[in-house]
Order: C-alpha cells, then sequence, then structure tokens
C-alpha cells in the first residue's frame, strides 16, 4: 500500500418511491456494474450484509449503459460510484431517489473491511442522504525500490492538493490514516516515520494478531499444567526431587494446583473458551477479507462472543451464525466437547473425590488440612468429656479438634456423634509419623496425649508418644515446614504420680495426674468442707465462673506488672487474677534465669506472699490464669489491654 486519495461514494439510485432502506429493495432487480469491478464487488457485499443478495435479482452491466437506460426509465435500480447532472436533476426532481445505507451497516462493514465509511450527499440544502464510501488506494508492489517509493510520496503528499480527481469525489484531507488492510510499503513507513505521521494502519497494531497470540499464551499456560501432570504420574518428583532445585519448584507448583484443582479445571474450562473464542474471530476475519464476505463474529464483540460459545457448547443453539473458514469449524466442533465434556469432567471429579472423601473419613483415613487446631492422641474413658467442654457453648472461639485413635475405638467414637464441623477422626497412632502427618501435626497448635487405663502400662505408651510428637515437631521446624507456631504445646495425662518427672524429661509442657488430684480433691473435701464445691463451679464451663488464661503479649499494658498491679487492673473487667505462669511457651533454660534472677522458688505465682514473689514483674509470653464469668468479659479485657 502507498497512497490514499480520496472517498469514492456508492450510490444505489431507484426510481422506487418510498424506500427508505436496503431491506426494502427485495424481489427488485439491481445493475451493479460490470464483472470483477471494484463497484460490483462493494454492492454484492452491502446486499449481503443487508442479507438481501439472495432476494434481490442482480445484473452485471457497465455503469454508462445502465445510466442511459436508468434515465429512459428503462430499468429501475442501479448501483453507481458517480451522479452525473442528468441523474442529479431526476433525483432533486423526486423522479428518482438515493437509497439511504445505514450507518450501522456502514460500521458494521468497517469493523472488517475498514476501507469502507460513511459518506454523506447533499440533495439540496435541506436533505442529506447517507450511503458508503470507498476509499481509493493507490498500491505498488512490495519488490519496487523504497527509495523510488519515498521519492513518489514525497511528491504525491507535496502536490496532493493539485491532483486532479473525477468531478464530486472529496479529497480526503488525511490521506495516511484510511485504515487500509495492506501494510504501507517500507519506503512509505520510512517518509511517516521521519515527518512523524501517525497512521490507522491495522497491520501496524493488529488486534486479530494479537487475538492469536493471546490465545498462543493461554494454550501454553495450559501446557504446563499438563506437563506437570505427566511428571508427577511418571514419579519424576519422587526420583529427582531431592537434588534439583527445578523439579522441587515444579513439585510445589503441582502440588498448589492439584490442592486448587476445582478452580483451575473451571479456569481451564473458561480459557479453553476464550480460546476457541479468539481463533474464530483471527480465523473468520481472515475468511472474510480473503473472500470479500461480510463476517457477523467482527460485529461482535469479545463478550458477546463468548456467551454465545458458551450457549452453543452447552446447548448446541447457534443463534443463525456459524463460522465459514475450515478453521472455524474445525473449533466449533470441539467446542461440546469443552462445553459438555467440561461439565460432566468438573462433575464426575467432585462426585469421585467427595465418595472417596466419604470412604476415607469413614475408615479414618483422611488427611486433614487444618491450623491451629488440637490433635487428642488416644482415646480413654475420660477422652469424650475433654471433647465436651472444648466445645462447650461458653466458649466462643471453638478449636477443631482431630482424634487420632486406634480403629478399634472408632465405633465408641462414633456413639457419640460429635459436630463434624469441629470434630475429625483419623485411624492411627501418635507413635506413627505418617499417621502425626495425616492428623497435620505441622499446623497444630496442642497435641493432648491421654492415658488409657485398659491397656497394659499406659504411661510408658503416653510417654513414647510425647517423645515422637515432639522430636517430630522439632524436625518439622528445622525443615521449615511447621511455621504456625514456634513449638507445639503437649499436654499428657499420666496414671502414676511417680512417671510424671519421666513425662516433663520427654518434652510434655504440662501434665495432668487425675488419679494424684482425684485425690487431693477428695483430701480437700475433708479437711475444708466446701472446696469440692468450689472446685466444682470453676472447673465446669457454666454461667457462673470458669477459669481462662491470657498470654502477655510485647504491646499489652500488663508488660512489666506486678501481680497487685495486675490484680487491680483486672478487676475493672470483673476478672479475678489466680496465678501468674512464667514457664509457658519458654525453654527450661530461660525459665531456670527468670526464676533464679528473682529468686522465685516457683515457676507458677500464686496469692504470692514472699518479697521476691510481690516484685516480679511480667515478661512478654507469660501465661495468666484467671476467673471470668463469660469468655465476653475476657476478650473484651484482651481488647483494651492489648493482650
Amino acid at each position: 500500500m502507498m497512497f490514499t486519495f480520496y472517498q469514492e461514494p456508492v450510490f444505489l439510485i431507484t426510481s422506487l418511491k418510498n424506500i427508505n432502506n436496503l431491506q426494502q429493495m427485495q424481489n427488485q432487480r439491481i445493475d451493479i456494474g460490470t464483472r470483477q469491478s471494484g463497484l460490483a464487488a462493494s454492492a454484492k457485499l452491502l446486499l449481503k450484509s443487508a442479507q438481501i443478495l439472495e432476494t434481490v435479482n442482480t445484473h452485471y452491466r457497465d455503469t454508462s449503459i445502465s445510466v442511459k437506460l436508468l434515465e429512459n426509465n428503462k430499468i429501475q435500480s442501479v448501483f453507481l460510484n458517480y451522479i452525473n447532472p442528468k441523474i442529479r436533476k431526476k433525483i432533486e426532481n423526486k423522479e428518482l431517489f438515493v437509497v439511504p445505507i445505514s450507518e450501522q451497516l456502514i460500521d458494521e462493514l468497517h469493523k472488517t473491511f475498514p476501507y469502507f465509511s460513511v459518506y454523506h450527499y447533499k440533495i439540496d440544502k435541506y436533505m442529506e442522504v447517507e450511503t458508503l464510501a470507498v476509499t481509493s488506494i493507490l498500491v505498488v508492489n512490495k519488490n519496487v525500490d523504497d527509495i523510488l517509493v519515498n521519492q513518489i510520496i514525497r511528491i504525491l503528499d507535496k502536490s496532493y492538493y493539485q491532483l486532479e480527481f473525477p468531478k464530486g469525489y472529496k479529497k480526503s484531507n488525511q490521506h495516511f490514516c484510511a485504515n487500509p488492510l495492506k501494510k504501507w510499503h517500507p519506503g512509505v513507513a520510512k517518509f511517516l516515520k521521519k515527518n512523524h505521521i501517525q497512521t490507522n494502519d491495522i497491520d501496524q497494531f493488529n488486534i486479530h494478531l494479537l487475538y492469536v497470540i493471546l490465545a498462543i499464551s493461554l494454550i501454553s499456560l495450559l501446557s504446563v499444567v499438563f506437563f506437570l501432570f505427566i511428571l508427577y504420574h511418571a514419579d519424576i518428583f519422587h526420583r529427582f526431587g531431592g537434588s534439583h532445585t527445578i523439579i522441587n519448584i515444579l513439585h510445589n507448583i503441582y502440588r498448589y494446583i492439584f490442592k486448587h484443582k476445582y478452580i483451575v479445571l473451571l479456569i481451564s474450562i473458561f480459557l479453553g473458551y476464550v480460546i476457541f473464542v479468539l481463533l474464530i474471530k483471527y480465523f473468520e476475519h481472515n475468511w472474510a477479507i480473503f473472500n470479500n464476505e461480510p463476517n457477523p463474529f467482527d460485529n461482535f464483540s469479545f463478550l458477546q462472543c463468548l456467551s454465545w460459545l458458551f450457549v452453543f457448547g452447552n446447548s448446541g443453539y447457534n443463534g443463525d451464525i456459524f463460522p465459514s473458514s475450515e478453521e472455524g469449524r474445525l473449533i466449533i466442533s470441539l467446542v461440546p466437547l469443552l462445553g459438555m465434556g467440561g461439565t460432566l469432567l468438573f462433575i464426575g471429579l467432585l462426585t469421585f473425590d467427595q465418595i472417596k472423601k466419604y470412604i476415607w473419613e469413614a475408615n479414618g483415613m483422611n488427611t486433614k488440612r487444618l491450623k491451629n487446631h488440637i490433635v487428642l492422641c488416644g482415646w480413654s474413658d475420660n477422652a469424650h468429656f475433654i471433647i465436651k467442654n472444648l466445645l462447650h457453648k461458653n466458649i466462643k472461639n471453638k478449636r477443631q479438634i482431630v482424634i487420632l485413635a486406634d480403629s478399634k475405638y472408632q465405633e465408641e467414637i462414633s456413639t457419640f456423634q460429635f459436630d463434624p464441623m469441629y470434630i475429625s477422626y483419623i485411624k492411627g497412632v501418635a507413635t506413627s509419623r505418617e499417621d502425626l502427618s495425616r492428623s497435620n501435626i505441622a499446623e497444630a497448635e496442642i497435641a493432648i496425649v491421654t492415658s488409657n487405663s485398659q491397656t497394659p502400662d499406659p504411661d510408658a505408651r503416653a510417654i513414647l508418644k510425647v517423645l515422637t510428637i515432639e522430636k517430630f515437631c522439632i524436625e518439622l521446624e528445622n525443615e521449615g515446614k511447621r511455621t504456625s507456631r514456634e513449638s507445639i504445646h503437649t499436654i499428657a495425662e499420666i496414671a502414676d504420680p511417680q512417671n510424671i518427672s519421666i513425662a516433663e524429661d520427654a518434652g510434655a509442657n504440662q501434665i495432668i495426674s487425675l488419679g494424684n488430684i482425684g485425690s487431693k480433691i477428695f483430701t480437700q473435701a475433708i479437711q475444708n468442707p466446701g472446696v469440692s464445691k468450689f472446685l466444682n463451679e470453676i472447673l465446669t464451663y457454666n454461667d457462673q465462673n470458669d477459669i481462662y488464661s491470657l498470654t502477655i503479649s510485647k504491646n499489652s499494658t500488663l508488660l512489666g506488672k506486678t501481680y497487685d498491679e495486675i490484680l487491680h487492673n483486672l478487676r475493672e473487667y470483673n476478672i479475678l487474677l489466680l496465678s501468674i505462669n512464667i514457664e509457658n511457651r519458654k525453654r527450661k533454660k530461660d525459665v531456670a534465669n527468670i526464676v533464679k534472677q528473682y529468686g522465685l522458688l516457683n515457676p507458677v505465682i500464686t496469692n504470692p506472699f514472699r518479697e521476691e514473689e510481690k516484685m516480679y514483674t511480667t515478661h512478654e509470653g507469660d501465661l495468666i490464669i484467671v476467673l471470668a464469668q463469660y469468655e465476653e468479659n475476657v476478650i473484651k479485657a484482651m481488647e483494651s489491654l492489648e493482650l
């Protein structure tokens, strides 16, 4: 392409009265010019776009002959590029009429054939008619020398307004901005660049080519997902993952994709539709230009095409439009596989996963993806009481609980009908790292180890579980796999008080000896009547007073306060301070240093009577044990005191 000159109008002249649009020309005979002429091509394209080509009788004839026949009333309708004075006189006298071409129809043509535009023909000073115009273009063979073309284009540009065109044609003020279909010749491109002339050449910014680039990018993305799937099932990740960083990265990507496979599947189906739309628009656009045919897909926005494809893919209804190119038809034949096939695949995968999930959960084989939860290791006569109290209605911030117990207790556990929102079951033992992993111990906050008196040597079993949990969690911390908490808080139940020191050495953070506690309560009940009722009140969740524990944070207003100061501050919220626990989540070495520094006899300060205990000021991480009526009061105090 070398140069654009002027707008060449296309008129449809008729002697038929009251013709207000092109559709009213149905069943009429129309002369459209000689075969292979530009006028005939434009006329046929216009009639096709108006969807009346099959209903009119087109006749090929030289325009000079057609004009004479029209002047002598021998024919009724003819397409012309130029209106001579005689024809114009008849139009002014309303013996002949210019059929209006709607701007909407021209705009639709312009999207596929950008050399078409609107042309306003003034009949008189009161009347103007819209019709079609074709931009005249000077083309040159691409093999012509760049320098020669550059010289010619400079002459044409400089002398443009001295050029003579057919009478009545309008000169273009922007003869480089006609949106031609062909690329500018390199010699012209150099001229445009040198003179800083901006053009609208669609080949310099071809949206349809961008469609293909985007489609290829999306296909590449889906190919990566498929490639990861192949690597996983070829066992590449496990065989080479330990020594190859790239394999490890790919493995982590695959794990993330698999974790969100339903979302990935829906996105893949959607991207498939997007790819099909982009490719169809591209192929249909090129087919329309090559065959000089109107293209409905160019006149649909991307979202309109996407919604059309969704409807077609899931119902088969095409809305009376269908691709004409071979590539477009091939693509459209694959859409049902993506539509109904993708939907059925999603439903099948979801159903299969749900059935597998129910089977695994029924057999305690499922892997839990919880966080900051409690793992109850083992089952005992007291376990259901623990769960009942942890899920009491007065507790607002309930934690999810995973019961990790042998399968022989599964039926017994199911009889309690625990709330599945909070309680789940894993078949296994806490001495197995694989079973601990399935309970997601890596992100658990608390591990409770129960002691079953019905088994031989229950304390030894409990201590072995504590050892396994602590060691496994330390390894997870070192590997960076345990990130939600620095260390797990292990609570162990010990039947024989003589084994408490052994459980402490195993790493248990808290040890409960129910037999020892029970005997002490009996003793207190005998020596101090009424104590048992007091203990029953504070140890049972009710509408009276319950025990709560709060951790001192680095921003808390209680940081650096003495027991008496904290006692006074908490009374404003109707909360009673019972004790301060220095051991909470601290290393034994750090606890020993604090005890030595303050001269304490015990890391738990309750009703301080020694001067050293009275002078102790709280550190970050200290635990304060309080008595309060409702958890709401505790939460309110925590927010106010920034605990």
